[in-house]
């Protein structure tokens, strides 16, 4: 599964305030660009008189500390996911530089104008970044700061206890007019608590659906690693079911043959010694002992079509060669029960696959359309070769599937019922080897059939 948002690591709150710390940096160096415009325009340009080495030493310390924070962010993006004491740092970092700032900028208004320079809204700036990254308390308190330190600013103005460096923006008069100063105050407080509590109010919506979205992912990662476990248990079972059933194979490979071919001898050499209803117990005997080697057979060629080592999927296969070979191993068979077999094989077809799992495949196939279509039919086996991929069908004119037996096809143990019904011999594990081998090999086996018309099974290799 994948994917970053189920990892347990970093919440977004500290996704959130590490972007922020980021994101303040890159609007410091964009204002400190501005500033040093600003100040070449109005010397060289516009020929403002104002303390223009005050204000470079204001820019200077913004770039430095501005430096130093951008360092100190791009470490603390290394120690995501650190929990509360990460966030305690990340928050104090933020305070300091956003109150840095406001100092910083009330110093650079005293020194560009006072009350005559519009850019006492830059407040409302940092009134709205702390609002999008802190509670509205901060917000507020934030607003308070800002409103304190430019009424602070104007008030010692007016009263002369600083200078006051005019722009020529407004009448030298007026920065020691107290009613215009306090109605210049009054719109910036109004203005600044005005911002934090309609900024506040949409982000706080916004910061209760990002916490129910850290909750959700918290609990997503949790489920996602009960479900990593639960698969690890399940396969950790699956295995040792396979190789429970491999050794049981084995062992039982050797006695079921032998018993086997006791029962062969005892029928074909004593046929007076075993008579009547003697031989026919012999003869059920043997069959069973056969359909129980087959049953041997088939567990051993499952626990290996799941264990096959990657190095057999690199051999060059001559696909029409092998398809033709199977086809005459079951031509015996189909001659016996009065089936044609027609073939329409494009030549010199190659692929890198396991030969003797692709020929367990085709076999399965292809004596299952000939073990369940009924006498003077026929079976069609083709091999086409597209741009993406080789097809391989096996087609048939017999009993057919229904579409309930279907979703079972594949199935351990799994056999149709129309096809017991006919006392078909099989162990129901074929479809599922072929299924595992093609699916090993990157292809995969789809099916159409209709009851009573046949069946079509297609086999998808990849080039």
């Amino acid at each position: 599964m994948p994917t970053d948002i189920l990892t347990s690591g970093p919440s977004f709150r500290e996704q959130h305030l590490t972007y922020g710390l980021r994101w303040l940096v890159y609007l410091r160096w964009v204002g400190i660009v501005g500033l040093i415009l600003a100040l070449s325009l109005g010397k060289y340009v516009l020929n403002i008189n104002i303390p223009y080495l005050n204000l470079w030493i204001i820019t200077l310390i913004v770039a430095v500390y501005n430096t130093v924070f951008g360092f100190w962010g791009r470490r603390a993006e290394k120690r995501l996911g650190s929990g509360e004491v990460f966030l305690r740092h990340v928050n104090a970092a933020i305070t300091i530089q956003i109150v840095a700032d406001l100092i910083l900028l009330t110093w650079a208004l005293h020194f560009t104008g006072g009350v005559e320079n519009p850019m006492l809204v830059f407040y409302i700036f940092h009134v709205i970044i702390v609002v999008t990254l802190f509670r509205r308390s901060a917000a507020y308190l934030l607003a308070l700061l800002g409103f304190g330190l430019a009424s602070l600013l104007l008030w010692l103005e007016a009263a002369g206890i600083i200078p006051h460096y005019n722009i020529g923006l407004l009448p030298v008069e007026l920065y020691q007019n107290n009613s215009y100063i306090f109605w210049v105050v009054s719109i910036l407080g109004i203005t600044l608590f005005s911002a934090a509590y309609m900024a506040s109010g949409i982000v706080q919506r916004l910061r209760e659906r990002e916490q129910e979205l850290d909750e959700t992912r918290q609990k997503l990662w949790e489920e996602t690693r009960r479900c990593e476990l639960s698969y690890s248990e399940l396969d950790k079972v699956h295995q040792e079911k396979l190789a429970f059933m491999h050794k049981v194979a084995h062992e039982l490979r050797a006695p079921l043959a032998a018993m086997r071919s006791c029962l062969q001898v005892a029928q074909e050499y004593y046929p007076e010694e075993v008579a009547g209803k003697a031989r026919d117990m012999v003869c059920r005997a043997e069959r069973r002992a056969g359909g129980l080697s087959a049953l041997v057979r088939d567990l051993l060629n499952l626990s290996r079509a799941t264990a096959i080592p990657k190095s057999a999927y690199n051999q060059r296969v001559q696909l029409d060669a092998l398809l033709l070979g199977v086809i005459e191993l079951c031509r015996p068979k189909a001659q016996e029960e009065e089936i044609a077999i027609s073939t329409n094989i494009t030549p010199e077809v190659e692929v890198s696959a396991d030969p003797q799992g692709l020929e367990e495949v085709f076999t399965n196939l292809l004596s299952n359309a000939i073990k369940y279509s009924p006498q003077q039919t026929a079976v069609t086996v083709s091999l086409e070769l597209t741009s993406e991929e080789v097809l391989i069908s096996f087609s048939d004119q017999g009993i057919g599937i229904s579409p309930q037996d279907m979703e079972l096809l594949f199935t351990e143990f799994f056999r149709a019922n129309n096809a017991k019904s006919r006392h078909v011999e099989g162990t129901g594990l074929g479809l599922t080897i072929s299924k595992k081998i093609v699916e090993a090999h990157g292809g995969k086996i789809t099916v159409s059939s209709q009851i009573g018309e046949g069946s079509c099974f297609e086999v998808h290799l990849p080039l």
